[in-house]
């Protein structure tokens, strides 16, 4: 048993599109579309222009910048000091003596007693 096209309610049944109101539903999605695009494009070339200014600025600064680190290079000379033979070479006598300190201070580390933890808790932490 199958319902005829004429028997559905109004909603349900093919109506047919009126082409004035597609063309204007058209027109009108078109007109938004295209303002949009419009307000967004100008406010996009305002701020291009802000930028390029800014970045015109920011060169000038850098470039006042440089000149300014350059005058300062130029005017701090610096001077190195001639080092001393004695800082830079080492002698064997200075060896030797450093060589005998090791081995005091390690010969009286090793005779010194060290007690041993062997438990471990609160009590007897230490760092």
């Amino acid at each position: 048993m199958h319902a005829d096209r004429n028997d559905a309610p109004w909603r349900v049944q093919r109506k047919n599109a009126n082409p004035v109101v597609w063309v204007a539903s058209v027109a009108f999605g078109l007109g938004v579309t295209f303002g949009g695009l419009y307000l967004g494009g100008s406010q996009m070339q305002s701020n291009q222009r802000d930028m390029q200014v800014t970045r015109q600025s920011a060169e000038a600064a850098h470039k006042r910048n440089q000149e300014e680190w350059g005058k300062q290079d130029r005017e701090r000379h610096y001077q190195a000091q001639a080092m001393d033979e004695r800082k830079w070479i080492r002698s064997s006598d200075d060896a030797q003596g450093d060589q005998q300190a090791l081995a005091a201070w390690s010969q009286a580390r090793a005779q010194e007693q060290h007690e041993r933890q062997s438990s471990f808790n609160d009590a007897n932490y230490r760092p």
